[in-house]
C-alpha cells in the first residue's frame, strides 16, 4: 500500500500543476473556453425535440428509417449521427438521464507516464479539467498493473474491484469543487467512483511516453464516495451520481517534465543538447535523474524594475562565474512566502546573501496574483519580490515562457509553496528539487557546484 499512497500523492501534485491559469494585465481574468470545445448540456440526450438525419430521414418506434420520415419521442437522432438502413438505435445507445450529472467536457487535459511499480510495470494518469482555472471539476483515470490494471486492449466489465480506490487496478474518479488551498495544493469537495456496472474499452493502450491512450466508457455510473488515508472507499448515503455513456478520452502519453525543444543556435556559447526535462530529484534521492533544463526565455522578465527579458542560455554565457542558479517560487496569496522570503532569504545575511557569496544567484518566479489560481503578470511578480525586500535577480510570472505554457508553474515536482530548485550551470542539470517537508541546503549546494565535477 505504500507505493499506492505515495503515487496518489504524486498524482495530486500533477493535478495542481497541469492547470493552465488564465491571465491578463489587470489580473482580473475569468476562465475562458475555446469556441471549438464540445460542451455537454444537460438534457441533450432524451427530449421531445425532433432531430432529422442529414437526408431528412427519421426513426420510427421500430428503430428503422421509414418512408414517413418521422422521429418518435423515444428515439432521437443527433445532428452528428446519420441513420442508415444498417444502423438501428437501441435503448443501450442512449443515456438514461437518471444521474445527477452526465458526461464530462475537458477544457484542459493530459495523460502522463508517472513511474514504474516494483515489477517495472508503468503507472499512468489521465486528467481532464472542466475549466482553465480554479475552481474546477476533474475526470481522472489511472492504471496500476500490479493492482490488476489492464495490460492489453479490450473491453472490461466494471466490478466491485473498480468501485474502491483501495482495490482498483484500473481506476476512474470524478472530483468536484476543486480549488487551491493555502498550501497551493488542489483540494476537492466531492469524489465519485464507479458502481459495479458498465464497461470500459481500451482502444489504444499506451505503455510508454509518446504512445496513444484511447479509452471508451459505456453505461458507467459513478457514485459519491469518501476515501480515507488508507484508501478505504465508502459510498455516501444519499450522495449524487455521475453517468458516462459512449464517452471517449484520447490523449498521447507524455513524460513528466519533458519539453520538446531544439538546442538554441543564437547564443554566444554552446548550450547542452537535449532531451530536455524540467525535472530533478529531491535531496538524497536518485530518482528521477537530474534533467537537462530546457533553454527557456521570458521576453517580459523584469530586472531592476525594468522589463528587459531573460534568456536562460544567454545568461549562462554572459555570467560564467555563476555556478548555481536557484529558482524560487512564490505567489501573491501565499502567506508562508510572505514570511519566508523577507525573514529568511532576503534579510541581511540571509540565504540570498549567503548563496551569492558562493557564486550563486536566484531567478524569482511568482506564479499567481493575490487569488489562488489566477496567474500573475511579470509586472506583478516584480512588485511582489520588491515587497519581500529582495534585491537583484530576474523576476518572472512564467506566463511568457518560450519553452511552452508555464513550464515552471506547471511543474509536477511540487504541490506547495514556497518552493525552490537548483540548476548546476556547468551542464544545466536540475540537481536538487525541494521536498514537501524541508528546504534545500542552499549554501551546501552552491559550495558543491563551485568545485568542478570529476
Amino acid at each position: 500500500m505504500k507505493l499506492r499512497t505515495w503515487t496518489l500523492h504524486l498524482a495530486m501534485v500533477m493535478l495542481a500543476s497541469m492547470l493552465v491559469m488564465a491571465c491578463n494585465d489587470d489580473n482580473d481574468s475569468n476562465p475562458t473556453i475555446d469556441g471549438d470545445t464540445d460542451v455537454v448540456v444537460d438534457g441533450d440526450t432524451n427530449n421531445d425535440n425532433v432531430d432529422t438525419t442529414e437526408d431528412g430521414d427519421v426513426v420510427t418506434e421500430e428503430d428503422v428509417v421509414t418512408e414517413e420520415d418521422v422521429v418518435t419521442e423515444e428515439d432521437v437522432v443527433t445532428e452528428e449521427d446519420v441513420v442508415t438502413e444498417e444502423d438501428v438505435v437501441t435503448e443501450e445507445d442512449t443515456i438514461t438521464g437518471n444521474c445527477d450529472e452526465n458526461g464530462f467536457t475537458a477544457v484542459v487535459s493530459g495523460a502522463q507516464y508517472v513511474a514504474e511499480d516494483e515489477n517495472d510495470n508503468p503507472i499512468w494518469f489521465y486528467t481532464g479539467y472542466s475549466a482553465e482555472t480554479v475552481p474546477v471539476n476533474t475526470l481522472e483515470v489511472s492504471n496500476w498493473v500490479s493492482y490488476g490494471g489492464v495490460t492489453t486492449p479490450g473491453t472490461y466489465d466494471i466490478t466491485d474491484t473498480e468501485a474502491s480506490y483501495a482495490t482498483c487496478g484500473f481506476c476512474i474518479q470524478v472530483k468536484t469543487g476543486c480549488n487551491l488551498n493555502d498550501a497551493g495544493e488542489l483540494a476537492c469537495e466531492k469524489v465519485y467512483m464507479p458502481k459495479a456496472q458498465g464497461t470500459y474499452t481500451i482502444i489504444d493502450l499506451a505503455t510508454e511516453p509518446g504512445q496513444p491512450l484511447k479509452i471508451s466508457f459505456d453505461n458507467v455510473e459513478l457514485q459519491e464516495v469518501t476515501i480515507t488515508e488508507d484508501l478505504t472507499t465508502t459510498p455516501v448515503s444519499g450522495g449524487k451520481t455521475w453517468c458516462f455513456d459512449n464517452h471517449v478520452i484520447d490523449e498521447p502519453l507524455t513524460e513528466p517534465g519533458f519539453v520538446d525543444m531544439e538546442p538554441p543556435e543564437d547564443l554566444t556559447c554552446d548550450y547542452p543538447e537535449g532531451p530536455y526535462y524540467f525535472l530533478g530529484p529531491e535531496p538524497g534521492q536518485s530518482d528521477p535523474e537530474p534533467g537537462t533544463v530546457p533553454p527557456m526565455s521570458w521576453p517580459g522578465a523584469y530586472f531592476n524594475d525594468e522589463e528587459v527579458g531573460f534568456n536562460l542560455g544567454q545568461y549562462r554565457c554572459d555570467n560564467p562565474d555563476v555556478k548555481t542558479l536557484f529558482i524560487m517560487v512564490s505567489a501573491g496569496w501565499c502567506s508562508a512566502c510572505a514570511d519566508f522570503y523577507p525573514n529568511d532569504v532576503c534579510n541581511d545575511g540571509g540565504i540570498l546573501d549567503q548563496v551569492r557569496a558562493e557564486n550563486a544567484d536566484v531567478l524569482w518566479v511568482v506564479i499567481d496574483n493575490n487569488t489562488p489560481g489566477q496567474a500573475a503578470t511579470n509586472y506583478f511578480a516584480n512588485n511582489k519580490i520588491n515587497a519581500y525586500g529582495c534585491d537583484g535577480g530576474y523576476r518572472i510570472a512564467d506566463v511568457d515562457n518560450t519553452a511552452g505554457s508555464r513550464v515552471i508553474a506547471r511543474s509536477n515536482m511540487y504541490n506547495g509553496i514556497p518552493w525552490s530548485c537548483a540548476i548546476r550551470m556547468s551542464d544545466m542539470k536540475l540537481t536538487h528539487a525541494q521536498g514537501d517537508q524541508y528546504l534545500l541546503d542552499y549554501v551546501g549546494i552552491a559550495q558543491g557546484n563551485n568545485t568542478p565535477a570529476e
